[in-house]
């Protein structure tokens, strides 16, 4: 149920996008965001999260990607798809 909590307060959009992805988080702030490849590689890292983050993808390739929102105690993952214009 913690889980379920988690995911209601973290917004990942828009979804496809070709550009940036906007990550809003309410409640406990994550250690860092990242963006990895479907096979796991980390592509991007973001450290200093807030409560809105703004990752720019547009030098990624069109594809399917991970969003890993890493908390001290788990991490919650959205998938994303990155179309070109």
């Amino acid at each position: 149920m913690q889980e379920l909590q988690a995911v209601k307060q973290i917004s990942v959009f828009p979804n496809p996008t070709s550009d940036n992805v906007f990550i809003n988080i309410r409640g406990e702030l994550p250690t860092e965001i990242q963006i990895k490849s479907i096979d796991g590689v980390v592509l991007h890292r973001l450290s200093s999260v807030t409560e809105s983050n703004v990752i720019n993808i547009s030098s990624l390739q069109s594809g399917l990607y991970i969003v890993s929102i890493v908390f001290a105690d788990r991490v919650v993952e959205e998938k994303i798809l990155k179309q070109n214009k």
